[in-house]
């Protein structure tokens, strides 16, 4: 059969689409069915401004995803790898005329929300959490989860007084998914010192608390999972906690389930670092493990050099993981990529599992295409 010139037309231009995938939020992209996400640029909000940037963590309500942005502010990001300690090491602590920190450890960070059905189009909700509605201190990593139990959205954030020091975490909450959200726990003590962390909700409603754990003699330079309260404001008790180890001192955990599965992606220590972090993929049957190490997948294949941004294949610190449809979507930050610190790159990649849940080597992408579709978080 004779295909027509329109057709054959119609097919070229879906096999560039393939070939070549459009920036985010062209005409070409949102015309014909898919969601294109960008590596390489930030995407833009319905008033055609840059999306801020940050720890991001990512809720499902609605038909809708929400993403909660830890906003560092306009400051100048520091860019470690000339230091003597390199890429991933706090070159700014103290702050030296070399190394000036004027965006990690301090006190003025919000948390700003977003608001998309597709990846392609995202409306600026505004500030979720405003310093007004927080303690006073150094705020990391927001993270937010829904409680089917109160109704309410629970936003866990690292809280850190100023000048620095560890306390505990923070915990706040609101009545609707772009907040205002309101602090109503502060210095909670789990099972080590304040760090990263993630919050998993299970299918029964059960939530857990992943974070890293360096003083702890089981799981010395790895992570620890916790039950959390009814409520998701504290530990559940009695407490119960699960440790274990890591390949490195490894951070930026994220926690999600698959098929039945457990998973919890870190990597190497990265302090707001260019270059970013590997991704240690760990699995487990159940919440409280028994944990695997299972593989680093986010490693370029090259000798290891503290100095060179070259290390890692996504150049990123891992945020989340979500799910779009049957996908589900690693999230980082490529820090030191702007002028501005609430300006650097995002990182997007699809997860590909094996038949055995094993997750593939991570390869560079300019840009991830998904096929348009409801959005579901894990």
């Amino acid at each position: 059969m004779v295909m027509s010139m329109t057709a054959v037309r119609a097919a070229a231009l879906a096999l560039a689409l393939a070939l070549a995938p459009a920036k985010l939020g062209t005409a070409a992209a949102a015309g014909r069915g898919v969601t294109v996400l960008s590596n390489t640029a930030v995407p833009r909000d319905t008033d055609g401004k840059p999306l801020i940037t940050g720890e991001t963590s990512v809720l499902g309500h609605g038909g809708a995803l929400y993403f909660y942005v830890n906003n560092w502010g306009t400051c100048t990001p520091v860019d470690c790898c000339p230091s003597s300690g390199g890429c991933a090491s706090c070159c700014y602590v103290p702050p030296s005329a070399s190394f000036p920190d004027a965006c990690v450890f301090v006190a003025n960070h919000t948390v700003s929300v977003y608001r998309t059905t597709d990846l392609q189009s995202w409306t600026n909700l505004g500030v979720a959490l405003s310093l007004s509605a927080r303690p006073h201190g150094i705020e990391f990593r927001p993270h937010v989860v829904h409680n089917a139990n109160t109704g309410k959205y629970v936003m866990w954030f690292e809280d850190r007084p100023h000048p620095i020091s560890s306390s505990g975490y923070s915990v706040a909450v609101a009545n609707n998914p772009a907040g205002p959200f309101v602090t109503v726990a502060t210095s909670v003590k789990m099972a080590d010192v304040p760090g990263d962390f993630d919050v998993l909700v299970d299918d029964d409603g059960t939530a857990y608390h992943v974070q890293t754990t360096t003083n702890d003699p089981q799981a010395l330079d790895g992570f620890v999972v916790t039950v959390l309260s009814h409520n998701y404001t504290a530990p559940a008790t009695p407490k119960r906690s699960t440790h274990f180890r890591a390949p490195l001192p490894a951070e930026g955990p994220v926690f999600f389930k698959r098929a039945g599965a457990y998973y919890i992606l870190g990597g190497p220590t990265c302090c707001a670092c260019r270059g970013g972090s590997s991704v240690y993929v760990f699995r487990a049957p159940s919440p409280l493990g028994p944990w695997s190490y299972v593989a680093d997948v986010g490693s370029n294949r090259q000798p290891y050099d503290p100095h060179s941004p070259a290390n890692f294949v996504t150049h990123a610190q891992a945020s989340t993981v979500f799910r779009f449809d049957n996908h589900y979507v690693w999230l980082g930050n490529q820090w030191v990529t702007s002028a501005a610190r609430n300006a650097d790159l995002l990182y997007w990649s699809v997860l590909n599992f094996t038949d055995s849940g094993d997750i593939a080597q991570f390869v560079w992408q300019d840009t991830v295409t998904l096929p348009a579709a409801p959005a579901v978080v894990v």
